[in-house]
């Protein structure tokens, strides 16, 4: 292993050691019926709301839509 290419390895462990892990705890799941309906026959959660608030939709379409 040349002298660069262990330079350039602990260079970049360190910059991974350092960057943050992005985690936002979930702190509501749930299905909405009145907004789809068929969202609660396939098993998957409709919506997730984490710890800061910030509501996400599974992309899904209804069925029968392509």
């Amino acid at each position: 292993m040349s002298k660069h290419t262990k330079i350039a390895l602990v260079v970049a462990v360190l910059v991974l050691a350092l960057v943050p892990a992005a985690f936002a705890g979930l702190s509501a799941v749930g299905v909405s019926p009145d907004f789809n309906p068929v969202a609660t026959s396939n098993g998957y959660p409709q919506w997730y709301t984490d710890a800061n608030g910030v509501t996400v939709d599974l992309p899904v379409p209804p069925s029968g839509t392509c």
